[in-house]
């Protein structure tokens, strides 16, 4: 490796992990609670949506006798927003490994993700791992977040973000929620794409 890729790599190594440093507990139950605020304010829409167009077929159908408006039974149709995501791990640490499977086992627990098919518009989180000292493996690695857009498997797929960081075995949890958190709020604003 080139003197000089070594440096600015452990440049900016040393930036992130003094960045990681600050972070606390409380920067933990933060995410949580703004995770939460973004799965009820989703809720909310997805209700006011339900009403209103339970307020236009209302206003399209014809008036309904009362007697055989009784004998109606109506479920709330349930609207369901879920982004098509697809993880793509690339690191042989086992830090990495852990990581990357802990992501994918989150998000496919999570109602806002679905699996992405070949030939759909999706998004892309691209996890880069690697040994942060090659001498003592397994104590520290080095993560890249890559979030791309691609209309389809066959099409090359467009930049979005990236997040550069260094993790310990303790931070993982801690890793996968930020994660969590960054991919959904990153879902939202570029939700248009996947219209």
């Amino acid at each position: 490796m080139p003197r000089h890729l070594t440096l600015f790599v452990f440049l900016i190594l040393f930036l992130s992990a003094s960045a990681l440093a600050g972070e606390t507990a409380s920067t933990t139950e933060k995410k949580q609670t703004e995770v939460e605020q973004m799965e009820s304010s989703l809720l909310q829409q997805q209700m006011q949506e339900i009403e209103k167009t339970e307020n236009l077929a209302e206003k399209k159908s014809p008036a309904v006798q009362p007697e055989q408006k009784s004998q109606q039974v109506a479920e709330p149709a349930r609207v369901n927003i879920s982004y098509p995501l697809a993880i793509k791990a690339y690191g042989t640490d086992p830090l990495g490994q852990k990581l990357a499977f802990l992501l994918k086992e989150n998000f496919n627990k999570s109602s806002f993700f679905i699996p992405a098919g070949k030939k759909e518009k999706r998004i892309i989180l691209r996890v880069d791992t690697l040994n942060e000292f090659s001498g003592r493996p397994g104590l520290s690695s080095v993560y890249v977040f890559t979030w791309l857009f691609s209309e389809s498997e066959e099409t090359i797929p467009y930049f979005l973000e990236n997040v550069i960081g260094t993790l310990r075995a303790s931070e993982m949890e801690e890793c996968v929620q930020k994660i969590l958190v960054q991919t959904t709020s990153l879902m939202e604003k570029f939700d248009y794409l996947l219209q």
